[in-house]
């Protein structure tokens, strides 16, 4: 299993960015450990890891600044990166992250909110990965019980723009929310929002703001996944 990380940030002079994570590829979460990512301009950071084992584990991993072998920065330790691995070992994943301040209501995601009083009675299980897909994230802690995340964009697969199509996002995560797409049945470029979805009366309750978020074309064989953290 091919693991490629990849996040945009921009650096001062002499600053790296590294990674690192809970399992041995990935240093094990020692900072003295965490891996070398490789840019050409400053901004874009990218690694490429070889797992040649069995996985099913849930990788959670962070990303850091370092200056002469210190950490300068860190990202917020509230919301780390997860990724779950689909049972196959043969499969390429390209994980497009982005650096995780502390966000603005940032309470939201302290236990209070998402072990209780916003908790998932019921955590969905996780959709099965076709031959070539996208996964797209989104973390959004503050949602009522009977809500959940939602998808809508230009293409059938997401309603063709009609929100009470769209697709719904699994909770498997919460606060993060994903959906698993099948690229053979979109057509590029994909145009999309999230919407919040009440699923008691099984409508769309309200539009992200600000305008489509747009993924112009993917060039994926079989067996390749495109993990998209927004």
């Amino acid at each position: 299993m091919i693991l490629s990380f990849h996040i945009e940030y921009h650096t001062g002079q002499d600053e790296e960015v590294r990674i690192t994570g809970n399992i041995p590829e990935l240093g094990d979460k020692d900072l003295d450990k965490a891996l070398f990512m490789q840019t050409v301009d400053g901004i874009h950071w990218t690694i490429q890891i070889n797992i040649r084992r069995s996985f099913k584990q849930i990788i959670e991993y962070s990303y850091y600044t370092y200056r002469n072998n210190t950490v300068i920065s860190e990202e917020w330790r509230g919301l780390p990166h997860l990724f779950r691995p689909f049972a196959d070992d043969n499969r390429q994943y390209y994980i497009e992250d982005y650096w995780k301040d502390i966000p603005p209501q940032s309470y939201f995601y302290s236990s209070a909110f998402t072990e209780s009083l916003l908790a998932r009675q019921q955590k969905d299980i996780l959709s099965q990965y076709s031959l070539q897909s996208i996964i797209i994230k989104a973390s959004v802690p503050c949602v009522a019980r009977n809500c959940c995340l939602a998808i809508c964009g230009n293409q059938p697969v997401l309603g063709d723009w009609n929100p009470d199509k769209a697709v719904l996002m699994n909770n498997a995560d919460f606060p993060e929310w994903q959906a698993v797409l099948d690229t053979t049945r979109i057509s590029f470029p994909l145009e999309y929002k999230f919407v919040l979805y009440n699923k008691d009366k099984q409508k769309a309750e309200a539009w992200e703001k600000g305008d489509n978020r747009c993924l112009a074309g993917l060039l994926l064989n079989s067996g390749e996944t495109h993990v998209l953290s927004c």
